[in-house]
């Protein structure tokens, strides 16, 4: 797993428990699908090693992480990859690029902050037709096609701010797989779909 992952395990949290005040073991333990989830962002926190001294609680690392606060506490010279890719992405995009500039880790910041909550908004986006089981008229096939065909537009472009959010979470490019997790930050690896069964 990769960083990207703690973003996306975020946003699975928090489409179930929209209140991040509410991200407290002692108030999910009862709930075993939000529960779980919140010990995989617990673990993912850990293991991106952006759990603070480990005493805050998750809720209040959660809300820091992201406004983006973690980027603060790096040197600058950590995020080389992250703002090399993002002059060139803007070079190429945009034609402006303005080499005077020094990035600076609260611009980072803001940045990161704003693109995850681009990903966030487009994420919903992506699933909006996820409800529909089956279009019998015309009119609904229509909607379907065409909002699917958009939405397949837009998901190219999220790699894109994928590949940024990596960069700035994770600029060490760790990686980990499910198992080395497991053995070293404690990472809950029981079956979801059949936690999520078994609740409903």
């Amino acid at each position: 797993m990769k960083a990207i992952d703690l973003v996306d395990k975020i946003f699975e949290l928090k489409a179930m428990t929209p209140e991040i005040d509410d991200w407290d073991r002692e108030k999910l333990v009862d709930n075993p699908p939000r529960f779980v989830r919140l010990k995989r962002v617990e673990s993912l926190l850990k293991a991106f090693k952006l759990d603070g001294s480990g005493s805050i609680k998750t809720n209040i690392l959660i809300k820091s992480f992201l406004s983006g606060d973690f980027i603060k506490e790096r040197p600058i010279e950590v995020y080389e990859e992250a703002v090399d890719f993002m002059e060139k992405y803007t070079a190429k995009n945009s034609g402006f690029i303005n080499k005077r500039r020094v990035a600076r880790s609260w611009d980072l910041a803001v940045t990161f902050e704003r693109l995850i909550s681009y990903k966030e908004v487009t994420r919903k986006l992506l699933k909006f037709n996820s409800d529909l089981l089956e279009a019998g008229t015309i009119g609904l096939n229509f909607s379907i096609t065409l909002t699917n065909s958009i939405s397949e537009k837009v998901r190219v472009y999220l790699s894109d701010i994928d590949k940024v959010l990596e960069l700035l979470i994770n600029p060490g490019g760790l990686s980990f797989t499910e198992e080395e997790l497991e053995t070293l930050y404690s990472y809950p690896t029981e079956n979801l779909y059949e936690i999520d069964d078994d609740w409903m």
